[in-house]
């Protein structure tokens, strides 16, 4: 899910298996207590005092840059980035740990920093409103969205395929033949060393049919064209050859027409429903945020009576009336 502002440290602190300071920033450990599964992430510690400039800057944040970032995550796991985020740990470790050796921070303000943690990996854990708490997706059963279920079923982990999906956002992101500031923050997201650089993918020939039918057989495919569509779909104004484009990937990827509009669905449903976390702040809906929220549905083709059910299984999964 989205961020949740304000979600209680109280309903956290059951999930974290081992947290630690380095530099300025908190490494934390979160176990879900169905599972087992271990969920890694971090976020830089804020001392009080810049309490309310942050919040000003969150509120400033586009649905869509907030959604940006969701994806980033989402395509991370999707191609094996140790699926719960060290690479971003070790990245930000490096850039704050000269930073923070000589700072001190109160318990508040680690605390705080959890909950940041928590919120940057929230998608993939769901509120138990039966038990009151918070457990991982794998073992939420029928609650979790169809977009998440197939992300965790079919991830992008041969090299190979790696490459292609990487290939694949590439393309999407660049349609215009310009890499732009924006496109470039998301490609570094989740690009590697292994799969090349954002110039050098973005010099590359066009994807051919014959490098697609390539890619392994069965979910692999469908994960690889869901995470296109949403990545096209975040812009909002999807240009008819980036459509065209889609649907290429899908001839290519041997995945039927039929198939190929259930995965645009299912990326349609997934950023409404990212979009949906930032419109009940602290578990109470803003009616402003909600009502952009809905629009968005809108502007991404989704009709008001399907974007009114997914605001319903939003509530209904993490136990908000």
């Amino acid at each position: 899910m989205g961020p949740m502002s304000q979600i209680p440290f109280e309903n956290i602190q059951p999930l974290v298996h081992h947290s630690e300071q380095r530099g300025a920033s908190m490494q934390v450990a979160f176990r879900c207590p169905v599972s087992g599964q271990i969920v890694e992430a971090n976020a830089p510690i804020h001392q009080a005092k810049n309490l309310s400039s942050r919040v000003t800057q969150s509120a400033k944040r586009s649905l869509m840059y907030s959604l940006r970032n969701a994806l980033t995550r989402s395509v991370r796991r999707a191609l094996g980035h140790n699926i719960v985020g060290r690479v971003a740990a070790d990245m930000t470790r490096s850039a704050t740990d000269d930073l923070g050796q000589s700072q001190s921070y109160s318990e508040a303000d680690k605390q705080a920093a959890i909950v940041r943690a928590f919120e940057s990996v929230a998608n993939m854990f769901v509120w138990d409103p039966h038990n009151h708490r918070y457990v991982s997706t794998q073992a939420a059963g029928e609650v979790v969205i169809d977009f998440t279920r197939i992300l965790n079923a079919a991830p992008v982990t041969a090299p190979y395929d790696r490459g292609i999906l990487a290939r694949m956002l590439t393309e999407i992101a660049c349609a215009d033949g310009v890499v732009g500031a924006e496109e470039r923050q998301f490609l570094t997201g989740f690009i590697t060393a292994d799969l090349g650089t954002v110039d050098s993918l973005a010099q590359m020939p066009t994807l051919s049919s014959a490098e697609l039918i390539e890619t392994s057989q069965g979910g692999t495919r469908e994960t690889m064209l869901m995470l296109a569509w949403a990545l096209a779909l975040t812009d909002e104004n999807l240009a008819p050859d980036e459509a065209m484009r889609l649907d290429q990937y899908a001839t290519g990827l041997a995945i039927t027409a039929e198939r190929a509009h259930e995965l645009r669905s299912y990326a349609q449903i997934y950023l409404v429903d990212q979009a949906l976390g930032r419109a009940y702040p602290g578990g109470r809906r803003d009616d402003q945020i909600h009502a952009e929220v809905m629009a968005m549905a809108g502007r991404l083709g989704m009709d008001p009576t399907e974007a009114e059910r997914v605001d319903i299984r939003f509530r209904k999964r993490y136990g908000l009336v």
